[in-house]
């Protein structure tokens, strides 16, 4: 039997299987590196500044409740309100406090919490805010039964590439039941700082509507 070798140009052969190793080791290098940068965005994400704002009713108002949920500092925060509620809002300080915070830059630290007020609610009684005021409960009924549709435009900017856009109207808030509710702790807190603002009929009247919610949330608790 005849065997016929062929003869290998060897050296071609390893040449050939060294660029595939290279690129072998090459694609893995890359898989890795890629790895580590997805895990490091995914680290910033858990961390970064977070914020989050809801709109709250207390006491006869409506407040923008601006808070961090993340775990570090927001900076360069920009709050922007517009529409009809605000621009033409039945006190001046709300107008002015909105037109000089289109120029404010600011820090909200992790847990912080900001409040501005929005609007007041229908009233039944009279009712102190933190400024003096000559309108009527029937001025400000009225006033509410006018702007209690049109949009409110709110938008967030901060740490310089993160926003938050939305459009809503105290009426759908009220519909969908999405206003939230101090909770028995922060009411508390705000009568206490707010004690030289009511009479002391008032104040018994606060902390008695406060006993009946907590007494509701011990009955809900014992259900």
């Amino acid at each position: 039997m005849n065997i016929c070798l062929c003869n290998c140009d060897w050296s071609a052969i390893s040449a050939i299987s060294n660029i595939i190793m290279t690129l072998i080791a090459l694609g893995t290098l890359i898989f890795s590196i890629c790895l580590l940068f997805r895990e490091k965005k995914l680290r910033q994400e858990d961390i970064r500044a977070r914020l989050d704002y809801s709109i709250i009713k207390y006491q006869n108002a409506y407040y923008l409740l601006v808070e961090n949920v993340g775990k570090e500092m927001a900076y360069d925060v920009s709050v922007g309100v517009k529409g009809k509620i605000i621009e033409e809002s039945i006190y001046s300080q709300v107008r002015e406090t909105f037109s000089r915070l289109e120029n404010v830059k600011l820090i909200i630290k992790p847990e912080e919490k900001i409040h501005f007020f929005l609007c007041p609610d229908k009233l039944k009684r009279n009712v102190r805010y933190i400024w003096r005021q000559t309108e009527t409960i029937e001025d400000i009924n009225q006033w509410i039964d006018k702007y209690e549709k049109d949009e409110i435009h709110v938008t967030i900017q901060y740490n310089k590439k993160y926003s938050l856009s939305h459009k809503f109207s105290i009426k759908n808030f009220n519909y969908y039941g999405s206003t939230k509710i101090l909770n028995p702790l922060e009411q508390i807190s705000g009568v206490i700082s707010d004690m030289d603002l009511y009479t002391l009929d008032e104040i018994k009247q606060h902390l008695s509507s406060i006993a009946s919610t907590l007494e509701g949330l011990n009955h809900k608790g014992k259900l």
